[in-house]
This record gives structure tokens, C-alpha cells and sequence, in this order.
């Protein structure tokens, strides 16, 4: 069974919520092994604020491209059906032929960095038309007038938001765009295989 999608608890957790969103969206709520979400958890908000206070500045790219690493080897040793792919930079793109906009069409999910007031982390879920599926950690119960894309309140496993796939690939940063390609960070999730239930 799919279960929805979660909302951060604080103001700093968007990067291992964004994660285990993509883990989430991928597999039933049945076949997830426990070390997943648990190991997700302890590499969230690992950056300081300049006072030192740890997870004030949330999570840095350096934390999921481990993380991502680390579901790599966990799968290849317990044989769970997951593959993550790390994109930096120029090569996270959403344009026809792309790595990212291929993982989609192939039912794929991603986390991505993008801009939404403050840099932050969402998951992309799948493409309708030249929309993209985003589920937005950040909880809103309404849209707000001049914010990009329409907001989806009918399909919490799946996606809270759809934006323009041009908007989202924007280098400039404005509300909900990945921003300048030196900053970018993309974690693809393929799912390779039936994972088995575990109860």
C-alpha cells in the first residue's frame, strides 16, 4: 500500500524529507526495510548556523549525495530494488533527453535543490504534459496569488504541486526554480525491481 507524502517538521528538514518522499512514492509502505528512513533521519540537517547551532541551516548537498551512496550499497547487500544516481550542476536539467527528465518518464522520483524563499529541496514524482509532479515538503493550505504552478490538493501520494518544467529548469532564482547550475544537486531513484513484503 502507498501511503501519502510527508510535510517537514521544522523549518530545516526539507533535504531527508524530501528523500524518503522519493523512497515513499516508489515503494509500498509495506516493503520499505526500517534501516532506510532511519538512516535518511540521521544525515538530515547536518549544517550549522554561524553560531554554531547544528541543523539551522538544514541539510547541505554533501549530506544526500552520502546518503544517496548509501542506498546504493545497502540495496546491492540486501538485494532491495533501488538505485540512486547523484547529478551536480549543468547535467541536472529538465529538457527532453536529459538524465533527470528520463528517470521521470521511466517512473522514476527525484529530489532536487531548487529556490522557495530560501534554498530548499523537493521531490519530483513524474511530467504531465510539460508540467512537472513536485510534491513541496513546505506545508500550505492555500496557494497564494502569483505563486508558480497550480497547487493539488486531491493527490497526496503522488504530488501537492504542478509547475512548468521551463519554470522549474529557470537559472534565475525566483519562486520554485532550480536556480543557477553551479548550485544544482539531483538525486534520481529508479525503482529496479518487486521489493517483497516484509511482514
Amino acid at each position: 500500500m502507498k501511503i501519502p507524502l510527508r510535510y517537514q517538521t521544522t523549518e530545516f528538514d526539507c533535504g531527508p524529507t524530501a528523500l524518503m518522499n522519493a523512497v515513499s512514492f516508489l515503494f509500498d509502505i509495506e516493503t520499505i526495510p526500517p534501516e532506510i528512513p532511519k538512516h535518511i533521519s540521521t544525515i538530515g540537517n547536518d549544517r550549522c548556523d554561524p553560531t554554531g547551532r547544528a541543523g539551522w541551516w538544514g541539510t547541505s548537498p554533501d549530506a544526500l549525495c552520502y546518503a544517496a551512496c548509501w542506498l546504493n550499497t545497502f540495496s546491492r547487500s540486501t538485494g532491495f530494488p533501488l538505485r540512486c544516481e547523484t547529478l551536480k550542476g549543468g547535467d541536472v536539467r529538465l529538457c527532453p533527453g536529459s538524465r533527470l527528465r528520463d528517470c521521470l518518464e521511466q517512473g522514476g522520483a527525484a529530489l532536487v535543490s531548487c529556490w522557495l524563499d530560501t534554498p530548499h529541496y523537493v521531490t519530483l514524482t513524474g511530467l504531465q504534459g510539460e508540467d512537472v509532479l513536485v510534491f513541496d515538503p513546505y506545508y500550505r493550505e492555500t496557494q497564494v496569488p502569483g505563486e508558480c504552478g497550480t497547487f493539488v490538493f486531491d493527490q497526496p501520494k503522488i504530488c501537492n504541486r504542478l509547475i512548468p518544467a521551463e519554470h522549474l529548469d529557470e537559472t534565475k532564482p525566483s519562486e520554485c526554480t532550480m536556480c543557477a547550475y553551479d548550485g544544482r544537486i539531483a538525486i534520481l531513484l529508479y525503482k529496479t525491481g518487486e521489493a517483497r513484503k516484509l511482514i
